[in-house]
């Protein structure tokens, strides 16, 4: 479902007038939806298997600090995807100093430090040492979750649990009108949120699985290497 079709779902289940493009009940709808979306991405489970993305990015020689989206919201790994083909550790800056005051290393980076946000937004990671060439690296990472604003946006839950949303709103509006119509919509929502909550945890584990071996001389060579 659309933001638009959520919203006239809410306006219609509330006996509100859901064809006025602007109105303060759907005003309150649309606010309710991103709420209640905001609610459900924010605990654990659903952030990591509904917010998790990746982008992939290229070093330039001796250039070691790197701006991100402002969507990315966390940085969950950085992997080196070419040369070393190893994870980044992750270093606070502290270390840095310790390590390299004066910022002189050159060649394969193995580690990043999170520099911060810029006042535009951006994320800022310095690689250690500096690159010595162009390596390519995956950033994977969890996004920022922004409210819908266009009516044609989808919420990021799966399509089956969009209503969850309009149910919330709903719920919020009975709430507010002191009706006792607020007790089903929530049972509704509940309802739905434990099918949610279901959905997510079936979802295949990795670390359930067993290891994975592989050699980096090919697939005639015993494996050296083992990932969960």
């Amino acid at each position: 479902m659309t933001f638009l079709d959520l919203q006239n779902d809410a306006l219609k289940a509330l006996n509100y007038d859901s064809t006025a493009a602007t109105s303060a009940p759907r005003t309150r709808i649309r606010e309710g939806l991103n709420h209640h979306q905001h609610e459900i991405l924010t605990r654990p489970v659903a952030a990591r298997l509904l917010r998790d993305r990746q982008l992939t990015f290229t070093t330039t020689a001796d250039v070691a600090q790197y701006h991100f989206p402002a969507s990315v919201a966390r940085i969950d790994h950085i992997t080196d995807t070419q040369a070393n083909q190893i994870k980044l550790a992750r270093r606070e800056l502290s270390w840095l100093r310790d390590v390299d005051p004066a910022l002189t290393a050159r060649g394969n980076p193995v580690a990043y430090i999170p520099r911060g946000r810029a006042s535009n937004g951006l994320l800022l990671v310095q690689l250690w040492p500096s690159p010595g060439g162009a390596y390519a690296y995956t950033l994977d990472y969890e996004a920022q979750i922004e409210d819908m604003t266009e009516d044609d946006e989808e919420p990021l839950l799966p399509r089956d649990f969009h209503r969850l949303l309009s149910l919330g709103a709903q719920e919020d509006e009975w709430i507010r009108l002191d009706d006792d119509r607020a007790g089903v919509a929530r049972a509704r929502r509940e309802a739905i949120e434990k099918n949610l909550a279901r959905f997510l945890w079936d979802l295949a584990d990795s670390s359930q699985s067993p290891p994975v071996g592989w050699s980096n001389l090919g697939g005639w060579v015993p494996a050296d290497r083992w990932r969960r």
